[in-house]
C-alpha cells in the first residue's frame, strides 16, 4: 500500500529516530527543524531516499558548499558566500541501499572533490567524504549488487 508522505516530516521522522542527541540540529525544536529541512530542500543542499512500497524515507543527506570559517557555524538561515569547501550537515540512512544511493547522490551533486567538514559529538571535524563515497559504492559494485 503506497501512503503519500510528505518528504519534510518523513525526514524529520528519520532523523529524530536516528541522529544522536550530540547533532547541533537536534537542538531545534520540531517545528525549527521542519523548517530547516524545508529550507535546504528549497535551496538544493538536501536528497533524500524513499522505500518504494512504502513512500517512507529512508536517508537524508544535506550538504552544501561554503567557505571554511562557514563549516559547523551556527545556522543563520542565509546561504553561505564561499565554496572552498563542503559541509555535511546531516546524514541518516535506515540501511545500506539508502546509504549506498546517499553517497551516489552526493557525488552527482559534489563531482569536484573539495575539503569536507562535518560536525560530529559537538566538534568539525574534517571527513573524507567523496572518498567514503566512492569507496561505498566500490563495495556495492563487488557484492554484485
Amino acid at each position: 500500500m503506497i501512503t503519500e508522505v510528505n518528504p519534510v516530516d518523513g525526514i524529520l521522522k528519520l532523523v529524530r529516530e536516528r541522529v544522536t542527541l550530540d547533532d547541533i540540529a537536534l537542538s531545534f525544536d520540531d517545528e525549527t527543524l521542519k523548517q530547516y529541512i524545508a529550507y535546504h530542500i528549497i535551496h538544493g543542499n538536501a536528497i533524500w531516499t524513499q522505500d518504494d512500497e512504502t513512500q517512507e524515507i529512508t536517508g537524508i543527506l544535506i550538504a552544501y558548499e561554503c567557505d571554511r570559517d562557514e563549516a559547523g557555524a551556527p545556522f543563520n538561515w542565509v546561504e553561505p558566500n564561499g565554496k572552498n569547501c563542503i559541509y555535511v550537515a546531516q546524514l541518516a540512512a535506515r540501511d545500506e541501499d539508502a546509504r549506498d544511493t546517499l553517497a551516489q547522490g552526493y557525488l552527482a551533486l559534489f563531482p569536484n572533490e573539495k575539503p569536507t567538514y562535518a560536525t560530529r559529538r559537538g566538534s568539525l571535524v574534517p571527513m573524507n567524504a567523496h572518498k567514503i563515497s566512492r569507496e561505498l559504492l566500490r563495495k556495492r559494485g563487488s557484492d554484485g549488487r
